[in-house]
């Protein structure tokens, strides 16, 4: 038993799908959830989409075996179905976030600094890899106001919760992490390193005001939150690259003229699927600052 492993001894194995009740309420069904059994950093796109909870029966912990063996993610907000009445993790479909997640407690972020920044005890500690834990914490009400949750995770990371202030797989309400049932297939580590859930608080749930306060972070000064209409974009600017991207749901701002954040077309291959770090740039650059993109990155 490591020596961080609070509360280790009651906790009990919990299933997916009770872990997913306990949060989701309602709502469990719909979560976007994904599971492949390669390693993370070769998997390709098929493998990262994913789709609901109830639209993969395995996910229901009634082959164990297959359960563990595979890396399983779901993500910590819920969607809206798209047009084509399919479940879509995307920004522009965002419905509600249940909670918010520190990776790489211990590994690479110090309990002493959670400490020190006036983070509170967290209503889970999953441990997804030797020594490396995810802490998530529930929010008591779903949060629906997007850039709230964005800009309380970028302050956070801003604030040192990262190994290098930036860790844009932290960030945004579209981040998938990772469920207790599962392991960690990268092959870094030899063999697949099966999850191992350190502590379960289910009644520990914070407020987003509160939690933001307890932390240091001011949501006043927080963006507020209006509705995105791609096509307004593309009618305004006449680009047909636009006009792509925007049908593709991959147009997410205007930045300035000539300059757009987007989704980058090869997100699947991105750590944990972070749709953050691209641009294009009109008539034809693009750049991403992910390392998977390198070879596609281009700006005249």
């Amino acid at each position: 038993m490591s020596k961080h492993s609070e509360d280790s001894s009651s906790v009990q194995l919990l299933s997916n799908e009770v872990f997913l009740k306990s949060i989701f309420k309602d709502r469990y069904k719909n979560t976007h959830t994904c599971s492949f059994p390669d390693d993370p950093y070769k998997a390709d796109r098929g493998a990262w989409g994913g789709t609901s909870y109830e639209r993969q029966p395995w996910r229901f912990d009634e082959q164990p075996i297959e359960a563990w063996a595979n890396n399983n993610y779901f993500v910590i907000s819920t969607f809206a179905l798209d047009e084509q009445q399919k479940p879509r993790r995307r920004k522009s479909l965002f419905e509600r976030c249940y909670l918010v997640v520190v990776d790489d407690v211990y590994s690479k972020v110090p309990v002493a600094t959670l400490k020190k920044l006036g983070f509170p005890q967290p209503t889970y500690q999953l441990e997804t890899s030797p020594n490396n834990e995810q802490w998530g914490y529930v929010f008591t009400v779903p949060v629906g106001e997007r850039l709230k949750v964005e800009f309380l995770l970028d302050s956070w990371v801003a604030r040192g919760i990262s190994c290098d202030g930036k860790d844009p797989g932290m960030k945004g309400v579209t981040r998938y992490v990772r469920l207790p049932i599962g392991s960690n297939n990268k092959a870094a580590y030899g063999k697949p390193f099966r999850h191992v859930l350190k502590a379960w608080r289910p009644d520990t749930r914070y407020e987003l005001e509160a939690l933001a306060e307890m932390t240091g972070v001011d949501l006043s000064k927080a963006p507020e939150d209006t509705e995105f209409n791609a096509q307004e974009i593309v009618a305004e600017d006449d680009d047909e690259m636009l006009q792509a991207l925007a049908d593709a749901g991959l147009l997410k701002q205007k930045i300035k003229p000539g300059v757009y954040d987007i989704i980058c077309p090869w997100v699947d291959g991105h750590s944990d699927r972070a749709e953050t770090g691209a641009a294009y740039f009109q008539p034809a650059g693009f750049r991403c600052h992910h390392g998977s993109c390198e070879a596609v990155s281009y700006t005249h």
